[in-house]
């Protein structure tokens, strides 16, 4: 059996959160809705922002619209099926979030504080929590 081309996160994440991540990944690729935001969660150099990168090109880039915190997106300018949200989501305008939801999109995001996360998105989300810490 081939392995997955995201295989090799297989040994630093729990094998609940693998077979979740890799689930709601294989459904983004396969054009389904997970209903339910992505959130790799953990302290930093965990890898959460070079997982999200290797998710995008697995779903292609083509297919994913990267939102970036630090640029004004709006709602109107989104228009692929997967979003892939850079620098955190703690501040994200919950509107749009909740649009984003409502169309079906499928949403990969990361946070190294939890606890600064709106319960509303937190009730929005399934956690993959990151906890190996890498060296580099």
């Amino acid at each position: 059996m081939k392995n997955h081309d995201l295989h090799s996160w297989k040994q630093y994440l729990s094998k609940t959160n693998y077979k979740i991540l890799l689930h709601n990944i294989e459904n983004a690729k396969q054009d389904k809705c997970n209903k339910k935001i992505i959130m790799l969660s953990g302290s930093g150099k965990n890898g959460k922002t070079t997982l999200l990168h290797e998710i995008m090109f697995y779903l292609k880039p083509e297919n994913c619209y990267e939102y970036n915190m630090s640029k004004d997106d709006y709602y109107d300018n989104i228009n692929k099926k997967n979003v892939i949200i850079h620098g955190g989501i703690e501040n994200i305008n919950l509107t749009l979030l909740h649009n984003l939801l409502e169309d079906n999109v499928n949403i990969f995001c990361c946070t190294n504080y939890l606890d600064l996360v709106e319960p509303d998105i937190l009730a929005h989300s399934r956690i993959i929590n990151m906890k190996h810490v890498f060296d580099h």
